[in-house]
């Protein structure tokens, strides 16, 4: 069975992939700045050291390639660039000189980007003009798969994720993501820390220091809406990449099943939680896009099984256990900075 390398092993979908490949057969390897705590061969190391990466690869016949900062602060560009793009050419530099046969790309719809569609629902046809380092260093790490692809003959496959969460984190007010999403002290704290003062301005009158959920609208009163995908279906379709030669030398998106349409989904989780929710028009055009899967599903057989109602129930019931346990969050706190 082939053994597969896959970096950032020790984040939310890397943990979770690590355990689907054992299960599935695979001979599997760890790579990251921390162990990850899941059943594999850890190899901690940094990236960007590219003798260390090199020995990281040795022996392996397929990399998944998961390792990324990621920040919307312009700050942060100088080690967005160095985390995603130079580690980037390190790890291929090594699959080069060590003869990996495949190396599946994590890029991001930040690459188009799905903030600001020129179309809906997104395809992969989508033209590309990331506004964000963060997308832009993930569209360089495309262009340079596909060239040491033509040049080294290594097979290339590129998998533009979704949002992806964990259920038990979407009504998680600690989770860095879900956390400012549904919450609207949280969504408070963290448009003050990105200088929205706009937003900030719009929201604070609605806080009135009770916990609260939000629906979030645009300044013209459109409710967001947005893919969230469940970390299990997107582990999946890693697998299915992994393990089909259709996969090879494509470019592919993967996504949900449904969107999450904010104005059905936070009166549900107001009901399951028992918190009332504030509905707000923030000021610009919001959160609003649909990808289309239907590329994953003709090559892959890529056939998303976490549904909104199932995710929404699970969620609920990880509130629940928290709030009754009074216990530490189980959301995942991220080294990145979120612009939503």
């Amino acid at each position: 069975m082939s053994t597969v390398v896959v970096t950032g092993a020790a984040g939310r979908v890397g943990r979770s992939l690590m355990n689907a490949l054992a299960e599935a057969g695979y001979k599997t390897r760890g790579v990251d700045r921390r162990p990850s705590e899941a059943r594999a061969t850890d190899v901690v190391t940094d990236l960007s050291d590219p003798e260390a990466t090199r020995d990281a690869v040795v022996g392996a016949d397929v990399i998944v390639h998961l390792a990324a900062l990621m920040s919307w602060r312009d700050e942060d560009a100088t080690a967005v660039f160095a985390a995603n793009v130079a580690s980037t050419f390190n790890l291929l530099e090594a699959a080069k000189s060590v003869g990996i046969k495949h190396v599946i790309l994590a890029s991001s719809g930040e690459v188009y980007p799905e903030m600001a569609p020129r179309f809906l629902p997104i395809t992969e046809q989508h033209p590309t003009e990331p506004t964000s380092y963060y997308g832009m260093t993930k569209l360089v790490d495309e262009q340079m798969l596909w060239f040491y692809a033509r040049k080294y003959r290594i097979e290339a496959t590129v998998l533009r994720f979704p949002h992806t969460q964990d259920a038990s984190e979407l009504l998680d007010p600690e989770s860095f993501f879900c956390g400012p999403r549904f919450f609207l002290q949280r969504k408070i704290v963290q448009q003050r820390v990105l200088g929205n003062e706009r937003a900030v301005a719009a929201l604070e009158p609605y806080d009135d220091g009770r916990d609260l959920l939000i629906l979030s609208r645009s300044e013209d009163a459109q409710p967001y809406c947005m893919p969230i995908c469940d970390t299990r279906d997107t582990v999946a379709g890693i697998l299915l990449a992994v393990s089909k030669p259709s996969a090879r030398g494509q470019t592919i998106a993967l996504g949900p099943a449904e969107p999450f349409r904010f104005d059905a989904v936070v009166p549900r989780m107001s009901e399951a939680i028992g918190l009332e929710y504030v509905d707000v028009c923030l000021p610009g055009k919001g959160t609003n896009y649909t990808v289309d899967i239907r590329k994953a599903r003709d090559l892959l057989g890529y056939m998303p099984q976490h549904g909104v109602d199932e995710m929404l129930s699970e969620a609920a019931a990880a509130y629940q256990h928290r709030v009754a346990n009074a216990g530490p969050p189980s959301g995942t706190r991220e080294e990145h900075q979120c612009s939503e």
